[in-house]
């Protein structure tokens, strides 16, 4: 663990070089000056400017504020050559507070998207921030509302959200409010950021004849006047995050926007079934989507997002949960928890978490280079290898 830690010291000295994460991050410099309305730089991406290395073991990121520490960590697949960029992206800035992870996606250039949306997602928030300050009590209310009840939609796969869902979701908000307006305003910034992060993502997408798109887990960690903590998380795709309460308890506080989570959620996918198909992960199987037959591989259900940035939609899910001394948090890409499957499910082994993240003989850093190693090297029923990319928060 010392040869670890000595790793990880040289790496955070590296990576606050070239500020945080940049070494590792899909680098598309954005430029005020460009030519084209959104500032970005498509024709120098540098992605070759620096060799970028295949792990970066776990490195905390200062500046978060009393008793809050942040710590994050990246590794390639395995059978990524040298020269490849990580489709992974994480998201640390003290200046703006925000934390979290993206994953790019597409069948070329998955890195694309994850790049800019680390990129930009900082000023584009900032800009929403200033705007939430002018908005009405009412129209806060109804963002934060609608961002509540799209996470129970999606944690349910309702197609109608009942009556008794939106009086909850809107009491939460309404409460949100009146306690804590600056912390309301946040929020309202956090959701109204992803329509302009989406618009930009179009763009490139067209100017690049490109599919590529990014999953995303984005939130922060908010101190109200009363010295309450609070973790506000929103989520676009199969990237996640989760909190190990100071008891032991493991709570997943996003859900899964996956078409395998749909199908699951759904019961047109029963145990039995899920084990054939990542028996035969190739094989096709017939499904109902939207009213019409689909046929689908394991592969396909898995690789496949219900939403996700750059699929057209620009609404983000978002929780707001209470932390406490002793909680820590873990925001991931599906390279984390999709390895931490337990045996016959496609469910997330909440309890060999826990027990990793629990080990009070090693650092936070080291309980981070524990989980990232599980992750790259725990094979999956299915054999899926992918890229690795976590940002872990402790609360004292």
């Amino acid at each position: 663990m010392n040869e670890i830690k000595k790793i990880a010291d040289r790496m955070a000295q590296m990576m606050r070089q070239y500020k945080a994460i940049d070494a590792t991050s899909s680098v598309v410099p954005i430029k005020p000056d460009t030519a084209n309305k959104h500032g970005i730089d498509l024709e120098n991406r540098n992605f070759g400017e620096r060799q970028i290395p295949r792990c970066i073991p776990a490195f905390e990121i200062p500046g978060f504020g009393e008793n809050i520490h942040v710590y994050a960590s990246l590794e390639k697949k395995q059978s990524r050559k040298k020269e490849e960029r990580n489709d992974d992206t994480i998201l640390v800035d003290p200046k703006t507070g925000l934390i979290g992870v993206f994953d790019g996606l597409g069948s070329s250039q998955g890195e694309l998207a994850s790049g800019i949306a680390e990129k930009i997602f900082p000023s584009e928030y900032v800009a929403c921030l200033k705007r939430a300050k002018k908005l009405s009590e009412q129209e806060i209310i109804h963002q934060i509302t609608d961002g509540l009840l799209a996470h129970i939609e999606h944690a349910t796969q309702q197609t109608e959200i009942n009556s008794i869902d939106i009086q909850k979701a809107t009491q939460q908000a309404e409460n949100i409010f009146s306690t804590d307006q600056v912390l309301a305003e946040k929020i309202c910034a956090l959701l109204h950021a992803y329509p302009a992060i989406e618009e930009k993502i179009s763009w490139v997408q067209n100017e690049k004849n490109t599919d590529t798109k990014t999953t995303s887990c984005i939130g922060f960690i908010h101190t109200s006047p009363d010295d309450s903590r609070w973790l506000v998380m929103t989520n676009k795709g199969d990237s996640g995050a989760g909190i190990r309460h100071r008891d032991g308890n493991f709570e997943m506080i996003t859900a899964e926007d996956s078409m395998l989570a749909y199908m699951l959620e759904t019961k047109q996918i029963n145990s039995d079934i899920l084990q054939a198909m990542r028996a035969f992960p190739e094989k096709k199987e017939t499904f109902l989507y939207e009213g019409r037959k689909i046929k689908l591989s394991y592969y396909y259900l898995k690789a496949m997002m219900s939403a996700c940035i750059g699929d057209g939609t620009s609404s983000a899910t978002v929780t707001v949960t209470e932390l406490l001394p002793g909680d820590t948090v873990i925001i991931g890409t599906d390279g984390l928890w999709d390895k931490f499957e337990k045996k016959f499910s496609d469910e997330t082994d909440l309890e060999k978490l826990s027990k990793l993240l629990g080990d009070e003989t090693q650092t936070p850093e080291e309980k981070l280079n524990e989980v990232r190693m599980e992750a790259m090297f725990q094979k999956t029923a299915a054999k899926i290898e992918d890229d690795f990319g976590a940002v872990m928060i402790t609360v004292a």
